[in-house]
């Protein structure tokens, strides 16, 4: 399972009037040393943020991995490429607002044709899970077969679209590009979730986990302060405390955070956007004492990004 992180800057390169960083990662998507290393970043950074294009390159080898680009609030944003090793193409596509955007295409490793899978744009709107919010316009085995064209056939195998989920083996009929009936999921060929679709709409599903059954009727739920909303703001008015230099200074703004959400709890609390030391160190403060209910994902709790805006504003 890929994990998701913050970002580590190992070293800065001069480049005109930027600054470029590198940055390492193993092969998690772990920040990382040189020496153990999968492969590294090259770009320009603010803060924790990255902007405008990123390559990236495989360590040993320092071919190519990957190029993207990031808009002003540090989401991919355009062209996104990602390569094999052998230099053959991986993934191409088109990001909108960190989301992906239009057609995708895969290949395996061979270079042949993987799927082609379509996501919302401006004139397309799919399905209300984030998760499945996709066409399979096309799909082929590994052995060059293709068993989905133009929207409709079965599909058997991975249809993975770089979410930070279990990689799990899915069979099931497609029609207009949607899931439809049942689709049986599996690992290690054992049978791990049956779900349930009409005409691309989730219905139900099973999730077969130690032994035990586990149902659900929600693809997937984000993660949650516990107790709700009104329980959130109860703790924010009552924890918050503004920071004395920044009150006489007549500092304020908005502190935005970011943080890991599982099940044991909140990790990896950076600040993405920093309003003034005293001001960012309060919010990661009291970040830090919050409660949440993991994210679900198929009647499991998984991990997830929450970025968390935090508002510092002096009275009248």
């Amino acid at each position: 399972m890929n994990k998701l992180f913050s970002v580590l800057l190992l070293f800065v390169l001069s480049s005109g009037y930027a600054q470029k960083s590198i940055v390492y990662y193993n092969s998690d998507n772990e920040v990382t040393d040189a020496e153990h290393s999968y492969f590294y970043k090259v770009g320009i950074k603010e803060g924790n943020i990255y902007r405008d294009s990123i390559v990236s390159y495989y360590t040993l080898s320092n071919r190519i991995r990957s190029q993207e680009k990031y808009n002003e609030n540090g989401l991919r944003e355009g062209m996104y490429r990602e390569f094999y090793e052998n230099g053959n193409l991986k993934i191409a596509g088109n990001y909108s607002g960190g989301k992906r955007s239009d057609t995708f295409m895969y290949w395996y490793e061979n270079g042949k044709p993987y799927m082609t899978l379509l996501f919302p744009s401006e004139t397309r709107e799919i399905s209300q899970w984030e998760d499945i919010n996709y066409k399979i316009e096309d799909y082929w085995d590994s052995l060059g077969n293709q068993t989905v064209k133009n929207g409709d056939g079965f599909c058997d195998g991975y249809i993975d679209v770089g979410y930070d989920r279990e990689r799990i083996h899915e069979k099931g009929n497609v029609k207009s590009g949607l899931r439809d009936s049942i689709w049986i999921g599996t690992i290690n060929n054992k049978v791990v979730i049956r779900e349930t679709y009409e005409k691309g709409e989730f219905v139900d599903g099973v999730r077969f986990d130690a032994e035990k059954e586990i149902t659900y009727t929600d693809l997937a739920t984000m993660a949650e302060y516990k107790g709700g909303l009104d329980a959130m703001v109860k703790f924010l008015n009552a924890t918050v405390k503004y920071p004395k230099d920044a009150r006489k200074q007549g500092i304020q703004g908005v502190v935005f955070t970011s943080f890991i959400i599982d099940v044991n709890g909140l990790d990896k609390v950076t600040v993405v956007k920093g309003v003034y030391p005293s001001l960012d160190d309060e919010a990661v403060r009291v970040i830090k004492m919050m409660k949440w209910k993991p994210a679900k994902y198929r009647g499991k709790a998984v991990r997830s990004r929450y970025v968390f805006p935090l508002k510092f504003k002096l009275g009248s």
